[in-house]
């Protein structure tokens, strides 16, 4: 069967993850041209508001194949309005990728980032991006990595320049160049060991001497002097992935697509497969989500091998991209769908194999992670309205476990705790379009 990876990909704002997102997609063949975010044209930001204000709402996710691995992948905001989004991927996901931008460096949310994977133990690489811009430096940002964040980094992907633009990457442990073809994506040319670099050169030697830190055999020919081969020095950096003291860092552009092959292949070899869960559950709900012609929908991590023929009367699982359901046969241990039910599902529940559900953390304790800072007075304007305007508000309260509704009493309004100003903003834009309140 198949292997699985889930993956996240987390970032300060504007540190270029959603156009990361779109490249790896582009690159693994699941959408023919790359969408630009500026543009509000990238797949992963299907809510108008996101395309508005280009930035990531609601974590996005999608699937890809790559080296014969099955990846779900979930792209995640920024905004620190929206960390909910961040909680619910990690929860879901074995492994990350996390995006510094070199213009920038290591930011605040990268940093609450960082924290939130260090915490949860999601097994992170990272990308330092917007490398196309030659005055921006590359080591600078590997040392800024290490005060900030504590690790060291290993360098497994060099950006190389032609006439001031970024014209190549060479891969580290291949020890290839990564040029485009006809179609911007990238491709692989071999180069002799003449022609390697120095750079190229000294990474690897550098990527062979951490690696013998946690692979005996990879210590045994470093110093017997023997030429250490990338499959060796593949299986001791996967060792050292698992380190809290180093992370392993790929380095290019998102937005001119030079770095991100090196990174899907990352990707394959160091971040893990899914748990063994306990076989009585179905799986369980990590996210709810209200979509227009559907209605509610939950996002659900399989924890058993199932045909649709044996799944309990009354629920439905489809493949999900972005905002696009697609009808599945069968679902697979560790693997990530939306959930149709004609019963009213409750964020963390878990689904029996025979259609019953139970909670290992209650609804309430997941909310009572978030303190809203804002309070917001929300009345009607036709007394009519108001049953409508107060089910619209449940439901998306429902979504967001950051996002809290009291109803006064005796004022006929409602009040609403939010996290941050943007967050409120959306919510209210979501009202009026999603829900004509």
């Amino acid at each position: 069967m198949q292997s699985i990876r889930n993956i996240a990909i987390l970032a300060h704002v504007d540190a270029g993850k959603t156009t990361l997102s779109e490249r790896i997609l582009f690159t693994a063949g699941e959408i023919g041209r790359p969408g630009n975010v500026e543009e509000g044209l990238a797949t992963m930001d299907y809510l108008p508001e996101e395309k508005a204000r280009g930035i990531t709402i609601e974590a996005g996710v999608a699937h890809f194949e790559w080296r014969d691995i099955w990846f779900n992948f979930i792209d995640t905001p920024g905004h620190i309005d929206f960390g909910a989004e961040v909680d619910m991927a990690l929860s879901a996901v074995e492994g990350a990728v996390l995006v510094v931008s070199a213009a920038n460096g290591v930011e605040t949310q990268t940093m609450t980032a960082w924290n939130k994977l260090r915490t949860v133990g999601v097994r992170t690489l990272l990308f330092i991006n917007k490398l196309d811009n030659k005055d921006y430096s590359l080591d600078e940002v590997l040392l800024n990595v290490e005060e900030r964040l504590g690790v060291r980094p290993l360098l497994l992907s060099i950006p190389e320049y032609e006439n001031g633009k970024i014209s190549a990457v060479l891969d580290v442990i291949s020890q290839t160049r990564l040029t485009h073809n006809e179609e911007g994506r990238e491709e692989v040319v071999r180069i002799n060991s003449k022609e390697a670099s120095s750079d190229v050169k000294k990474y690897y030697k550098e990527a062979v001497e951490f690696a013998s830190l946690f692979d005996d055999s990879v210590l045994e020919q470093a110093l017997n002097g023997a030429e250490v081969s990338p499959k060796d020095l593949i299986r001791g950096l996967e060792k050292l992935a698992k380190s809290d003291e180093y992370v392993l860092c790929y380095a290019g552009s998102a937005l001119e697509n030079f770095g991100v092959r090196s990174l899907m292949t990352g990707l394959s070899f160091f971040l893990p497969s899914p748990p063994s869960f306990n076989k009585k559950a179905l799986g369980q709900v990590v996210r709810l989500r209200y979509f227009r012609g559907y209605g509610e929908i939950s996002l659900f991590r399989s924890m058993c091998n199932q045909p649709c023929s044996q799944w309990p009367s009354g629920y439905t699982f489809y493949r999900m991209k972005a905002n696009m359901l697609l009808p599945e046969n069968e679902i697979r241990e560790g693997d990530i769908y939306a959930m149709k039910s004609e019963l009213k599902m409750e964020l963390g529940d878990c689904l029996g194999k025979d259609g019953k559900t139970f909670n290992i953390q209650s609804e309430e304790s997941i909310r009572s992670k978030y303190q809203p800072l804002l309070q917001t007075q929300i009345e009607c304007l036709k007394i009519e309205d108001y049953n409508h305007i107060e089910e619209s508000l449940h439901i998306l309260s429902r979504m967001d476990p950051s996002f809290k509704l009291a109803r006064h009493p005796d004022g006929g309004y409602w009040i609403m705790h939010t996290v941050g100003e943007v967050q409120l903003e959306v919510l209210l834009a979501r009202l009026k379009r999603e829900f004509h309140c």
